[in-house]
């Protein structure tokens, strides 16, 4: 929800759960442009609880992922919650419940005949109550250029990429061989190092494989074992080799574009450290290599993972507190002051926890936002000005952890000056007395998500990291997005916990989405869930190396057999 400049403009909410994950296919999409549209108010139109205030308006969403607010309609928190249920709804109706069904869904989807393993790996979804089983488009937007480049290219690049500093690379030589870890390339070794972080994490990765590893013909995949990703995508290289992959054919890697564009989304590079950290901005890679990262934008190149960093089944017993006895209803953040290295000259301001605190701790001037309302059936009207002295102490407890630490010395004192540090960390079992929390980016993706979204609190998140499950939750059903700027927190927390005294709001419908979301979580991001993701991804991206890629996939004698 972005701030009402006038009464005659609409306000917009985004829909979609980050704000670059927009419904465009084109390679540039991204955050889009918030212009206020003109809108003919009513003349001196009502106030909430008063006679006429009946909602008569629609509010439109857009084809870029946002709405269009209309100030005669009624709340559009009601409408983004209707739409997203009925979204959920219909995607869990339309899966797939057969092996033969989800081979015609697959072509259907993807022009192309699944990989050759798919009905081991079906049959394996099946014994594990794998949930969605069609819903893994993400795997293909991934991997989709590298059908453009001819396997014996994209092989001699991930060989090369191999030797790549700080990184490992996982897999097998043959097919009968267990999944293991083929080769690390670290900057530094050795007591003091992450040197036993890093091979930490490459056994998780081959763990969630365990299980299936008989079944992943060999493989070579090359991590980078940092949070961030580091390949930025060329838009002109991204789209010749999509373009490339459509036709069947293969681009030239001798003769690389001349020029590099990266994708053309300016809010995006100003709101997130990942892109603030580049002084001059982001300098676009000649060449997409295929190289898993722990998570990336849609602006990066790098391949997602599972990542079981982090992972946890549930909330400890000890620190698991119901939704009618949490006592806190304002919203809770607590963390350290990483994501951009804070130096003398840096845009550390401008990154988003450093901005989230200082939004959050903000008492001078006004703070626009949607009045909530009681029912249905009222006009949410025009924004109204509320003094950020009164709102922001009621609503927000969002501080920095700690001490700072990811920054020089000097600049290191002018934080402590500007923004609120608690000098300790808070335990799990305070946080388990709020009802609101917010999720954020870091260094890279936020890996606490799992663990928020079963604490039965309701999560509010924001990100430019669509990760692995980004195709199987669903906002507003199982959690609240929020704007990369974060402009419309206020409006969305003020529609659930109401006004300053808690008036008018829906506490009834937060702790609908937050059971929502902690059933999805135990549901949905199980281990199992995990396994059959990377069982997939790696399916797909052995098939990619292969001289022959017909010849690897799962033809339709393959699917006779197993019908017979």
């Amino acid at each position: 929800m972005a701030s009402m400049a006038s009464n005659r403009r609409m306000r917009r909410m985004v829909v979609i759960p980050c704000v670059v994950a927009t419904s465009s296919s084109s390679p540039t999409s991204g955050t889009p442009s918030l212009r206020p549209s003109p809108l003919s108010p009513l003349l001196s139109p009502p106030r909430g609880g008063e006679p006429g205030n009946k909602a008569t308006g629609e509010h439109v969403f857009l084809a870029n992922g946002l709405m269009e607010v209309n100030p005669d309609g009624r709340h559009p928190m009601f409408d983004l919650m209707d739409r997203g249920a009925a979204q959920w709804d219909a995607k869990l109706e339309r899966q797939s419940t057969t092996l033969e069904e989800a081979v015609r869904e697959y072509k259907r989807r993807h022009g192309r005949a699944p990989p050759k393993g798919f009905d081991h790996w079906w049959y394996w979804c099946e014994k594990h109550d794998v949930r969605l089983p069609d819903e893994y488009d993400q795997i293909h937007r991934d991997l989709a250029p590298f059908w453009g480049m001819h396997p014996a290219d994209l092989a001699r690049l991930q060989s090369d990429h191999e030797a790549h500093v700080d990184s490992y690379t996982i897999g097998k030589d043959r097919a009968s061989d267990p999944i293991g870890v083929l080769k690390m390339v670290l900057s530094y070794s050795g007591p003091g190092t992450q040197e036993d972080a890093h091979l930490e994490q490459a056994q998780d990765m081959i763990d969630s494989l365990a299980d299936v590893q008989h079944f992943v013909p060999p493989f070579r995949a090359t991590f980078s074992p940092h949070d961030n990703p580091n390949l930025f995508s060329d838009w002109e290289v991204k789209t010749d080799m999509l373009r490339a992959a459509a036709a069947g054919e293969y681009i030239d890697l001798s003769h690389p574009p001349e020029r590099w564009t990266p994708a053309r989304t300016p809010s995006l590079l100003h709101h997130s450290s990942q892109f603030l950290s580049s002084p001059r901005g982001p300098v676009p890679d000649r060449l997409l290599i295929p190289q898993f990262s722990m998570c990336k934008t849609l602006l990066h190149g790098d391949i997602r993972p599972a990542t079981p960093i982090a992972w946890v089944a549930d909330t400890d017993p000890a620190e698991d507190v119901p939704w009618a006895a949490k006592a806190e209803e304002r919203l809770l953040w607590r963390g350290t002051d990483s994501g951009i290295w804070a130096a003398a000259g840096s845009p550390w301001r401008g990154s988003q926890r450093n901005r989230l605190v200082r939004l959050a701790n903000a008492r001078n001037g006004t703070v626009r936002i949607l009045p909530p309302r009681a029912t249905r059936g009222e006009r949410v009207g025009a924004a109204e000005a509320w003094r950020a002295t009164r709102v922001n102490p009621a609503m927000m407890d969002v501080v920095f952890a700690g001490h700072p630490g990811s920054c020089e010395a000097a600049v290191c004192d002018m934080m402590r000056t500007e923004l609120p540090f608690t000098g300790e960390h808070m335990g799990h079992a305070e946080a388990g007395a709020y009802k609101y929390v917010f999720d954020t980016d870091g260094n890279g993706w936020s890996s606490r998500f799992k663990r928020l979204m079963v604490s039965r609190a309701l999560v509010f998140k924001s990100t430019v990291y669509p990760e692995w499950y980004a195709g199987r939750v669903q906002e507003y059903v199982h959690y609240v997005p929020a704007q990369m700027d974060y402009a419309d927190l206020h409006d969305a927390l003020a529609f659930f916990r109401g006004g300053l005294n808690g008036e008018n709001g829906h506490d009834d419908l937060a702790e609908q989405i937050a059971g929502a979301g902690r059933a999805w979580a135990r549901a949905y991001w199980r281990r199992e869930d995990l396994t059959a993701y990377m069982f997939r991804l790696m399916l797909e991206y052995a098939r990619l190396f292969s001289l022959d890629r017909e010849a690897a996939s799962y033809g339709d004698a393959n699917l006779e057999q197993d019908l017979e």
